[in-house]
């Protein structure tokens, strides 16, 4: 967990707080939210807490309640009201801590339908679970979710890009010897430190032989080419983007920086794209 524990540290303090409920982990794609919320709660299991897991898709979002399906009895939703079915969804998922105190992680509660939302944000105010959430940055989450640390029910945490120090400590610790500096710093330079990019561009660097270790020194041969891992996990996302959209970010990563002459080239409401995660300040990288 190489430049996250400051982030530990403040859910550890969370979790014993009084009137703390859970804790919500912001961020941009890649930047390590998953990662930093299952470390939290296995700290907590190793304190005595039972720590159940749930993911939100956009498949599942319509669906009520779909992120915790693996986690309800059937029995648990039935009711004739929203609210009945509310509170039985809630006292299902606190029955799996069998008397113990309970954890939940909720990954991408952005992409949670209004049920689990409403699921989510019951625990946490009845005191039922601690809740541990991730969230993008820049994808509005519903309003339940966003009542977590809006109400003070939870702390809400900005999780950032890792800094140039951070991220050479991390590859010199993942490949376990000395790297070249050349490789450290274009490998800062091309990930910004995102830990998801960094770690798909030495994987795929190791899978060519790109990056090898010659007389004890690890180094990049060539150039940084993505791998496909890499390169699937961008088209991913930029194939939700509009052609004109694609374009202006295609526009962006050939010729930044263009100063203010891009104002003339591309249309206003367009110019916004670039000013919301995850594109915002990675540049050509």
């Amino acid at each position: 967990m190489v430049g996250r524990r400051e982030e530990l540290a403040l859910f550890d303090q969370a979790l014993v707080s009084p009137g703390t409920f859970g804790v919500v982990l912001a961020g941009a794609a890649g930047v390590g939210k998953t990662r930093l919320a299952r470390e939290a709660l296995g700290a907590a299991e190793a304190t005595g807490w039972v720590a159940r897991w749930a993911v939100a898709t956009r498949s599942a979002a319509s669906i009520p309640f779909g992120a915790f399906a693996h986690l309800l009895p059937a029995a648990a939703v039935s009711g004739e009201s929203r609210f009945e079915m509310l509170r039985g969804a809630a006292a299902g998922v606190m029955q799996e801590a069998g008397g113990c105190r309970l954890a939940v992680g909720v990954d991408d509660a952005h992409l949670l339908d209004d049920a689990s939302a409403a699921l989510v944000h019951q625990l946490a105010a009845t005191g039922g679970a601690f809740v541990v959430v991730t969230v993008r940055t820049g994808a509005p989450p519903p309003d339940p979710v966003v009542a977590l640390w809006k109400d003070g029910l939870a702390e809400r945490v900005e999780v950032q890009a890792l800094g140039r120090t951070e991220v050479d400590e991390l590859v010199t610790t993942r490949l376990g010897a000395q790297v070249d500096g050349t490789t450290l710093r274009d490998l800062w330079q091309l990930t910004g430190g995102n830990p998801m990019f960094l770690r798909e561009l030495i994987l795929g660097g190791l899978d060519t032989g790109a990056l090898r270790r010659v007389a004890g020194v690890w180094r990049w041969e060539g150039s940084m080419t993505p791998a496909p891992r890499l390169v699937e996990l961008i088209e991913a996302r930029l194939g939700r983007l509009d052609p004109p959209e694609r374009d202006l970010l295609e526009l962006l990563a050939f010729g930044e920086p263009l100063g203010t002459g891009l104002e003339g080239m591309v249309q206003a409401p367009m110019l916004a794209v670039v000013d919301r995660p995850p594109f915002r300040g990675h540049g050509s990288g």
